[in-house]
């Protein structure tokens, strides 16, 4: 009984693992600077649709497949765009008006982003 419950997690995995892998395929490695990644493979990027649906059945965790995919295209992918676009966004009179969390927070997430 005790494999049984356990069934649905392992298969939500699975799931997520081939939606990213799926997803990293259908999309262009070569981006310029100026430019968001070009879809390479469109069959490849419905079975990463399909796939991410299907773990999102499975599990419900299964729906952070898209968030990671998301993330993956803005950090790594983009990533100059990224960080050229997050540095003309915050002036220094505005971070006097952060608190020290927010501050820290958008520390991390600059320092993530331009490595």
């Amino acid at each position: 009984v005790s494999g049984v419950v356990g069934r649905a997690d392992v298969l939500a995995c699975l799931l997520f693992l081939l939606t990213f892998y799926f997803y990293i395929r259908s999309v262009d490695e070569w981006v310029s600077e100026d430019s968001f990644p070009s879809t390479v493979s469109p069959g490849s990027l419905l079975i990463s649709l399909f796939l991410g649906t299907c773990a999102m059945l499975v599990k419900e965790t299964g729906i952070t497949v898209f968030a990671v995919c998301l993330l993956y295209d803005a950090l790594v992918l983009c990533r100059d765009p990224l960080t050229n676009s997050a540095c003309f966004c915050l002036e220094a009179a505005d971070l006097e008006n952060l608190s020290d969390t927010h501050k820290t927070f958008l520390v991390a997430v600059f320092l993530i982003s331009c490595n």
